[in-house]
């Protein structure tokens, strides 16, 4: 979940990384918009080696639902 939460200090400059948890919606972060998300989708891809991500990010889904999908699909270590 590390390199989610890098991906969004990147992407959201302005949210307060320290409320956010696994459980926590990426609607619920603070500047999340569909540019923004983008933007996001993008760091994330950077950060697991330019590998383009073949799923869509949406506000209502959290950062641990993430990060299993990114686990099922090998992007990211199981923890």
């Amino acid at each position: 979940m590390e390199l989610i939460i890098k991906a969004l200090a990147q992407a959201y400059p302005q949210a307060d990384l320290r409320k956010i948890d696994g459980n926590t919606r990426f609607e619920e972060i603070k500047g999340w918009d569909s540019m923004t998300s983008v933007n996001f989708q993008i760091e994330l891809e950077n950060l697991i080696g330019g590998e383009p991500l073949d799923f869509v990010i949406t506000g209502d889904q959290t950062v641990q639902a993430l990060a299993r999908v990114m686990q099922t699909r090998g992007l990211l270590p199981k923890s």
